[in-house]
Parts: C-alpha cells; structure tokens; sequence
C-alpha cells in the first residue's frame, strides 16, 4: 500500500514540477511577472510534496518508522511555505487588480514570519501545538486569496484567467476544510494509522492544480506559436525597429483579429495592446489596420 501512495506522490510531484517550467517558460515567452508568481508557488508546492516523498521514501524502502521530524523535511517545508505563501497573494492581488499597499505587505510579511517560526519551534521543540498554529495560518492565507478571487472575479481582465483561478479557488475552498476535518479526525481517532494520516488532500489538490495548470499553460505555451507564424518580411521589420512583441501583434492584426482577441491570446491587457498598435503605428508611418495589410502583404 505504501509504494502504491508513494508512487501517486511522485505521479503528483512530476505533474506538477511540469507546471512550474511551463510557467516559466511563459514568464520568458511574454515577459511577465505573473508567470514567475506562478512558477514560484508552484515550486513551493513541489518542495512541500518533496518533503512528505522523502518521509515515505524512507519508510518504504529504508523501513524507518514513518516521521516528519528530521531536519531535511523542516528545511524543505520552511524554504516551501516562504515560496507559497509569498508569492501566491502577490499573484492574487496582482491579478485581481488590487494595490498591495505597504500595510498589507507588512501584514503579509508578519503573517509569513509567524508562520515559518512556529515550523523552527515545531521542530526544535517537537509540539504539536506549533504545528497546528502554522496549519491555520496557511488555511487562513490560501482561503483569504481564494475569497479575494471570488469576490473579486469580475475584475481579471480575461476569461481564461478568470476561468482558471476560479477552479483554483474553488479547489481551495474545497480541500481547505477537507483538511481540517482530515487532519482532526485521523489525530483524534486513529493517531496510530499511518495511512490515515499521511496528508492526502494535500497531493490531491496538487495533482487536481497541476492537470488543470498543464491544460492551460500547454494552451498559452503551444497555441500562441502557431497563432504568429504569419512570416513577416525581415527587411521591413528591422528598418522600422519592430519589437518582437510588436512583430507578433502585428501578425494577429493582419490575421483581422481584435484589440480584445490579441490581449487575450498574448495574456496581456488591452490597453497594452492599444500602446503596441500605437508605437507600430508611428514607427511604420501608417494611420490604419487597412494600410498596415497593404504595406506587409506587399512586401511579402
């Protein structure tokens, strides 16, 4: 049984570590920062399920008593639960479109720093009362993001975002309680079962993120490839000074597709789609979509 949850954990982590390069591969291809939130807080994931592999690892094939209370597991949760929970409620806020005004990112910071030191206390002094406190902590932040989404749902600026952290969020406020009640009955009812306690949920609402993180960034990573390879005359991009990023609206504008259809398929915002038309439009020397068609297609 343990090498079936073993292997799970390792289907899980794959899955997942997946996510965090196509992440940043997107952060590389689009230049954006949300990506690398992304990428980070999925890093932070894959270090906390590297954590509970290690522990199974151990048990499994070393046949050690099964324990979390070894200084590799504490180093990899601690440098986990800086990533995730650092860099998630950037994303969310950032995505949402929200300041992150400087109380909330010292609150933010706090919140973070009684976190990480009740997992050092946990394991200098082995309590479970630590353990608990940095458990509802991490509740606490993930449920505040996935609220903010949701409340907030209307401001992400395209629908396949909107799309995606709504079912992060919803997952979220799923798994959350699943936890809790997990976590409360197997310590109060069945303290002695391995299998009842090892952390389930957690692998499960990563590997649920991971498939539905992969569909989409696979998506963005892939399709946007074959969306610009309209060909563009070199000689003409190069005397006007195109940007490569301007090269590739410039594509999608011959191809007759809208501001909004461009800023949803490069996974940027209107308006920076308008400034782009603008900046072509006066290295060009042109007024109009009409003699941006006539001047590329007659030079191909």
């Amino acid at each position: 049984m343990l090498h079936f949850i073993l292997a799970f954990y390792i289907l899980t982590f794959t899955l997942a570590a997946a996510v965090s390069i196509i992440a940043f591969l997107l952060a590389k291809k689009y230049n954006s920062i949300l990506y690398i939130y992304a990428g980070l807080g999925f890093l932070g994931a894959l270090l906390n399920l590297l954590a509970d592999i290690i522990c199974l690892y151990k048990t499994t094939v070393g046949n050690h008593l099964y324990s979390t209370h070894s200084l590799d597991y504490y180093m990899l949760v601690v440098a986990s639960g800086f990533l995730m929970l650092y860099f998630i409620p950037l994303l969310v806020f950032r995505v949402t479109n929200h300041r992150f005004t400087k109380p909330m990112h010292a609150i933010h910071i706090l919140l973070l720093f009684i976190i990480l030191s009740t997992l050092i206390y946990e394991y200098i002094h082995y309590t479970e009362i630590a353990k608990n406190i940095s458990n509802i902590l991490y509740a606490f932040i993930f449920t505040y993001s996935a609220i903010i989404i949701v409340l907030n749902r209307k401001r992400i600026k395209h629908r396949n975002v909107q799309t995606v952290l709504m079912s992060f969020s919803i997952l979220i406020l799923i798994i959350i309680p699943s936890i809790i009640i997990h976590r409360f009955v197997s310590l109060h009812f069945f303290p002695n079962n391995l299998f009842l306690n090892l952390p389930y949920f957690n692998a499960l609402f990563l590997l649920t993120s991971a498939i539905l993180a992969l569909y989409y960034g696979t998506k963005y990573l892939f399709n946007n490839t074959a969306l610009t390879n309209f060909g563009l005359p070199e000689d003409s991009i190069k005397k006007a000074g195109i940007s490569e990023r301007e090269e590739e609206i410039i594509e999608l504008l011959i191809k007759g597709l809208s501001n909004a259809q461009i800023a949803e398929g490069l996974f940027i915002s209107p308006k920076t789609v308008k400034n782009h038309i603008y900046h072509i439009y006066q290295k060009l020397g042109i007024k109009s979509r009409l003699q941006l068609m006539n001047k590329f297609l007659k030079d191909s």
